[in-house]
């Protein structure tokens, strides 16, 4: 037994703590000022009942009441009633005292026998402290493939009165209802929305575009023709015609196939980067979509740090055209797709006389000026690259012939000529052009491609000036002055 006395209103009793009175010995006396004076003895075993009824109601919460000096007074932890958790050496016991004199009235977490629990304190009188524990590892669960943060329930643990320890242990709960991870998510995408293929209708989770959401307004149902209308809003022309193929809820099914997910990037019409995806939520027995979510997200620091990348790892740093391994990557994949073209290939004539004689930065100038020239004589979707040292090749796609070929070869010669270099003096730059066809039939690789026009290049350098030879059945050389005329 244990006695406690304090000043208390009887009518402050609750009956719903009376079953718990049979072990206690209450005195009531009348004090002039109309407040009773309570005085109780009470039997620490009707007190272990209740909080263990406490705990196994509840049934995934355990209750522990601790006095001020740290002693165990009652726990639904039948191995710690009695412990001084300010005294005993236990690191889990050790630290769930220093968690609480630090978090004082606060929630904390804490570790009991390798297993973590949310701890929410609660003072009661006497200097007691009631407290919850809450296995965290249950409080999460997957709703529909994101994340919701369940109910978190807290039970109150209250004791009133003087005389009796009256325990009231009440479920709280804290109900955080997706928004934390609604929060996380927010922080990710502009819009999201789940969409139910079978009725035609959907459910916008949230949506931050105010041009989206002006359109969306109350509507719920007609998904697809809804988000024709946001694309047709906030697409850029230029992505205009991909992206509303990407939203054509008509062709998802085909398109995703047994695919988690799909995407696409498209620039907005603020001229910023974004990337659209669609996500599986549920699929048919037969595999078919059933729904699915549609979010939209900001990219653009990560596109053009991306594309940066890119153009770093495809670009020649001296000439700031494509190096050998991006373009030859490309002129492959070109051909693998059974697109014909016209391969060029040359060097400059007499290039390691250039540099003995006017040094390596003359030199470089000498390379930079070919790739400029190269630039304006060739169309934006041609291939241009140069492949080491003053060796260059560029492949024009649907130029297949010697007769369409020809004006490309003479206009880029005539841009070499025009090359006037102080630091050289003026000295005229000359170059050897072999040049080679894939024709769309064909079957060879670049190698042999490249090994043909390498041909014809040793062939144009038996001239002393600019010259291109044109791989057919026998070589056709025309050196620069037929060209000229």
């Amino acid at each position: 037994m244990i006695h406690y006395e304090d000043t208390i209103r009887s009518s402050d009793l609750s009956a719903d703590f009376m079953p718990y009175l049979d072990s206690a010995d209450i005195l009531v006396e009348a004090a002039a000022d109309g407040v009773d004076v309570v005085a109780a003895d009470i039997d620490l075993t009707t007190f272990q009942r209740l909080t263990e009824d406490i705990a196994r109601e509840s049934g995934d919460h355990e209750v522990m009441v601790v006095d001020i000096d740290g002693n165990v007074i009652t726990c639904s932890f039948p191995e710690e009633l009695g412990v001084n958790f300010a005294t005993d050496p236990h690191p889990d016991r050790k630290t769930f005292y220093e968690n609480w004199k630090k978090n004082e009235k606060n929630s904390f977490v804490t570790v009991f026998d390798g297993k973590r629990y949310l701890v929410s304190p609660q003072t009661i009188k006497f200097g007691w402290t009631a407290f919850t524990f809450t296995d965290v590892d249950a409080l999460f669960t997957t709703l529909d493939n994101y994340a919701v943060f369940s109910v978190i329930s807290i039970i109150i643990f209250a004791i009133l009165l003087t005389l009796l320890i009256l325990v009231i242990a009440s479920r709280r709960v804290k109900a955080d209802n997706d928004n934390e991870s609604l929060s996380a998510l927010s922080r990710i995408y502009i819009s999201l929305h789940k969409i139910d293929l079978d009725n035609d209708t959907f459910e916008q989770i949230m949506c931050h575009n105010y041009k989206a959401s002006t359109i969306i307004g109350e509507k719920r149902t007609e998904p697809g023709k809804v988000m024709t209308e946001i694309v047709n809003a906030v697409a850029d022309q230029r992505s205009l015609q991909e992206m509303l193929e990407f939203v054509d809820l008509k062709t998802l099914d085909e398109r995703i196939g047994q695919k988690d997910a799909i995407a696409m990037e498209f620039l907005g019409y603020e001229h910023l980067w974004h990337r659209a995806r669609f996500i599986v939520v549920d699929r048919h027995q037969d595999g078919t979509l059933k729904t699915v979510l549609f979010a939209s997200e900001l990219i653009d620091d990560e596109k053009r740090y991306r594309d940066e990348l890119q153009y770093l790892a495809e670009t020649d740093q001296l000439t700031g055209i494509t190096n050998r391994g991006s373009g030859e990557k490309k002129i492959k994949q070109l051909m693998a797709l059974g697109k014909g073209g016209m391969f060029v290939l040359f060097d400059a004539d007499k290039f390691k006389s250039i540099n003995d004689t006017y040094g390596h930065e003359a030199g470089d100038l000498v390379l930079i000026s070919i790739a400029d020239k190269m630039k304006h004589s060739f169309r934006e979707k041609d291939i241009i690259m140069r492949l080491g040292g003053d060796e260059f090749a560029a492949f024009v796609p649907g130029v297949c012939d010697k007769e369409e070929g020809e004006p490309i070869i003479q206009r880029f010669i005539e841009a070499i000529e025009s090359i006037n270099l102080t630091e050289i003096e003026g000295r005229k730059i000359c170059i050897s052009i072999g040049v080679a066809f894939y024709q769309e039939d064909d079957n060879y690789g670049f190698d042999e491609l490249y090994k043909r026009a390498d041909s014809c290049a040793y062939e144009s350098k038996k001239t002393t000036v600019c010259a291109v030879t044109f791989y057919t059945m026998w070589y056709d050389k025309y050196p620069l002055l037929f060209l000229d005329k």
